[in-house]
């Protein structure tokens, strides 16, 4: 499973209780079904894949076999590269192929394709009809939670990003200069980029709130206070000797 979706915008889908997100965090993978914190417009999406995602099991996201629907164009934006399931469970159908059947999961593999896509400014399509024949994403790059993509339309253009749009905290910048993000219908819970004509730079990232860079920085600043003040009492204290 590490080998098929290692992160970096390679992510995998999970069944049931087979690897928990609790445990994927911690082994650095990047879990569909996220780490219990997730907007509404994300589950929303994922039903999409699941009408049961929510709820099954309290506010944890969970997919099952039987009322699993593979969509392969959103598999595609989120970055979907394996599916990981109970073992003996009934395939997951759409394009995944069994890659490995194990004593504990099985694990199904698909192709990845890079977490985004140029759809055309007008909202309302459906995002299977929506990609542009004029524009593409030329590149995409990662480097842990940092995305790089180089996107080209001949035309006004949506860039619709298969992550999370977390408004105090996503950061996007296109050819240099930050730039405002919105979410798009066809495409709920994820980020949205309008682009205009011509070949572009875009950097994602993600950026602490300004509200609370000074309360941060005020317990930054207490606690090197504690710890000097820490220090030179004990630079005080008299040597002792003896027992």
């Amino acid at each position: 499973l590490i080998a098929l979706a290692p992160g970096g915008g390679h992510r995998f889908l999970g069944f049931g209780t087979a690897l928990v997100p609790n445990l994927a965090f911690e082994l650095g993978l990047e879990d569909l079904r996220s780490h219990l914190l997730f907007t509404g417009g994300y589950r929303r999406l994922l039903c999409r894949l699941d009408p049961q995602v929510y709820g099954r099991r309290g506010t944890f996201l969970t997919f099952e076999a039987e009322t699993f629907r593979p969509d392969s164009g959103l598999l595609d934006l989120l970055g979907v590269a394996a599916l990981i399931a109970p073992p003996g469970s009934a395939p997951p159908g759409g394009d995944f192929v069994l890659d490995r059947a194990g004593k504990d999961a099985d694990v199904y593999r698909r192709p990845w394709r890079a977490p985004a896509r140029l759809v055309s400014r007008r909202g309302g399509a459906p995002l299977a009809s929506a990609p542009l024949a004029d524009a593409h994403v030329v590149s995409f790059k990662a480097r842990l939670n940092d995305w790089y993509l180089t996107t080209e339309s001949a035309s006004e253009s949506t860039l619709l990003v298969g992550r999370s749009h977390l408004a105090n905290v996503d950061r996007v910048r296109v050819d240099g200069s930050t730039v405002d993000v919105r979410e798009d219908s066809r495409a709920e819970g994820l980020i949205a980029v309008d682009l205009p004509p011509g070949r572009h730079e875009v950097a994602i990232d993600a950026a602490l709130p300004r509200s609370l860079l000074i309360p941060s920085g005020a317990g930054a600043a207490g606690l090197l206070l504690l710890l000097a003040s820490s220090i030179r009492r004990r630079s005080e204290r008299p040597a002792v000797t003896g027992c």
